[in-house]
């Protein structure tokens, strides 16, 4: 049933009194924050606030800010965060003003007394930031914690004279002469008075030993640069024979002092009385243990090579009968097996080849009797046979090392297939295709599951090798096997291009054997670990083909030969050939496969020349005629963490 027109009349009258028109908005105003916020929405847009000064986003943040401005957000609560816009923007004087304006209202706030000081601090007013760290420190609930919090406002200040001020008042007031040790050693050796800095941080450390890594952390990063690490060091040396944990602290301190500035004999010395007792040794494991993880992040090659010998000479120690207790022991050569395989792997002690092989080689041999079970041994093993076979260029006494310890009772499945895979490939380096390939095959039909991985390295080691003795359609088919079977992994790329290569120089009718056997001596070469040789036979094999007139356009293999030529220069420092080779791909094969690989070549040998600005050039380029590489996003990666 309608209601009576006048009744809907009515209504429409009553609707249109409770709800006012809003007058249209233009097109270019935008309302930030409305009239009406819900609580729960200005807690939100508070939160965001914070979120954006933290990520330093100081403008989003301000903007938001004055939009709050017409909301029900609490003032207090407003001030705050434009206390924190004014601090990050450096404008310390509307900080100082906003503080006093708070303090005016809550006089006995630690928080805004905190920002005040710091601000003044930063003005340069010393008497109003005495003041408000006097107020500070009288008011906070823990004088102790707020005596920290003011040293440390003092200290990021740069005021260490001030710092050392509060820290005496502190101990005479407490009656405590080594209360705030750590940070009145710190200020100390900001004001240059090294002597009494050591002290003053030795005795923290021989009040807890146990805080003795978190000291050293914090000593490192006030040391500067390698000389002061060096005077310093000479100060914390003096204390080092000290009778009690006081001595242990300084021996592991200077130790550490001595490796920042790339000194390995002076380390070694200053910790030598702590092989003396099992419990001081255990520290010095503590300190070792710590190196082992710190070692491979360092970037700076003379500290991680002196770190590395100050580790290969302490562990050896340490893990000899008697020194410590047997489980401290197992953890010493476990240790010991592990920075063998770091400096196997990163190439540390590459200066003198010869000497680290014996070395590596004794260390390895006290971990295997002392502990045979540690993860890193075996791999460290193998790593020294490729070291072996590739930098010593011995192929014969890296397989016969292999065997050796295939002959281990303790040794893991997983290290078996990994010891053949490396015994295969040291054969085939050292001449002996027979029992290399037959060694590889047998790997290669193993099971799946935990041989997967090193089954298919043997299948890409035999594909190479039946290119290399000119076996070419069991080459091309080993090769399409060799990607389809493990696409995933890093060789499955090369393999397929190789094999597409492979199979259309075969089905040239115009020298595409003869071209095949060209470079088939470069593969023998590689598979022999001699990159002499294969660089003599690359720049024969692209010096052939290139010249060959009656080829319609140039092959793919030529590409990738040129390739693989110009990525050997880099390696041997030869830049300007790597780019006369990478020139050559780009001009001649533009529709190629390896163009891109040539563009990236070229900005990486342009950054390692100090120039990133050519860099950047050929990676655009890259970027601009092949958009749909298969690497392009990493190499967009690389342009952002361009200057």
């Amino acid at each position: 049933m309608n209601a009576p027109r006048g009744h809907a009349a009515f209504l429409c009258v009553c609707l249109m009194a409770i709800a006012p028109a809003a007058a249209p908005a233009r097109p270019d105003e935008r309302q930030t924050v409305p009239a009406f916020m819900p609580r729960l929405d200005w807690q939100m847009r508070l939160s965001e606030v914070d979120k954006l000064l933290a990520l330093g986003n100081v403008a989003r943040a301000e903007q938001l800010l004055k939009g709050l401005e017409a909301g029900p957000a609490p003032r207090r609560d407003l001030a705050t965060r434009w206390l924190a816009v004014a601090q990050r923007r450096g404008d310390h004087a509307t900080a100082v003003t906003l503080c006093r304006e708070i303090l005016a209202g809550q006089p006995r706030n630690p928080r805004f007394l905190r920002e005040l000081a710091r601000s003044s601090m930063a003005l340069g007013d010393l008497p109003a930031a005495r003041a408000a760290v006097d107020s500070f420190v009288a008011v906070s609930p823990d004088p102790h914690s707020g005596a920290l919090i003011a040293t440390d406002l003092w200290q990021r200040a740069g005021r260490h004279e001030e710092a050392l001020a509060l820290i005496d008042a502190q101990r005479r007031a407490r009656a405590d002469p080594r209360v705030y040790a750590r940070q009145r050693g710190a200020s100390l050796i900001a004001l240059e008075r090294l002597a009494e800095g050591a002290a003053e941080l030795v005795a923290e450390g021989a009040a807890n030993l146990v805080n003795l890594p978190l000291l050293r952390a914090e000593l490192l990063e006030m040391s500067g640069d390698a000389a002061t690490a060096v005077r310093l060091a000479r100060c914390f040396a003096v204390h080092a024979n000290d009778v009690g944990d006081g001595g242990t602290a300084a021996a592991v301190l200077a130790a550490s002092l001595e490796l920042r500035a790339a000194r390995a004999a002076e380390a070694l010395a200053v910790v030598e009385p702590l092989h003396g007792e099992r419990n001081r040794a255990a520290i010095l494991l503590q300190l070792a243990s710590v190196l082992v993880r710190e070692a491979p992040l360092g970037e700076d090659r003379p500290a991680r090579t002196a770190t590395t010998e100050f580790l290969l000479t302490a562990l050896e120690r340490l893990g000899a009968p008697g020194v410590l207790d047997s489980g401290f022991r197992i953890r010493a050569l476990g240790l010991l097996a592990q920075t063998a395989e770091d400096a196997l792997r990163d190439g540390v002690l590459a200066a003198a080849p010869e000497d680290a092989e014996r070395r590596l080689a004794r260390v390895l041999d006290l971990v295997r009797q002392g502990s045979p079970g540690s993860a890193h041994l075996y791999a460290a093993q193998i790593l020294l046979a490729h070291h072996t076979r590739d930098v010593l260029r011995r192929p014969a006494e890296a397989a016969a090392r292999l065997e050796r310890l295939l002959t281990d009772l303790d040794l893991p499945l997983e290290g078996v297939t990994l010891a053949r895979l490396a015994l295969g490939e040291c054969y085939l380096a050292a001449g002996d295709t027979a029992r290399g390939r037959l060694v590889l095959t047998r790997l290669a039909r193993g099971a799946p599951g935990p041989h997967r991985a090193a089954a298919g390295q043997a299948n890409w080691a035999l594909a190479r090798l039946d290119l290399a003795q000119g076996h070419f359609a069991t080459a091309r088919d080993r090769l399409a096997a060799v990607a389809l079977d493990n696409p995933l992994a890093d060789y499955a790329n090369d393999a397929l291009e190789l094999g597409l290569v492979v199979a259309e120089e075969l089905e040239s009718a115009a020298r595409g054997q003869e071209r095949l056997a060209l470079y088939a001596q470069s593969v023998r070469h590689q598979l022999g670990a001699a990159a002499d040789s294969q660089l003599v036979a690359l720049e024969h094999f692209v010096a052939a083909v290139g010249a060959d007139t009656a080829q319609a356009r140039p092959p793919h293999l030529l590409e990738r030969g040129r390739l693989e030529l110009a990525r050997l220069y880099r390696d041997r420092g030869n830049a300007q050939g790597a780019l006369t080779q990478c020139d050559r791909i780009i001009l001649d094969h533009p529709d190629g496969r390896h163009p891109a690989d040539a563009l990236v070549l070229k900005g990486e040998i342009a950054m390692a020349g100090g120039n990133p600005a050519a860099a950047r050039e050929a990676w655009e380029r890259l970027l601009l005629q092949y958009p749909d590489w298969l690497f392009a996003d990493d190499v967009r990666d690389r342009m952002r963490s361009l200057p």
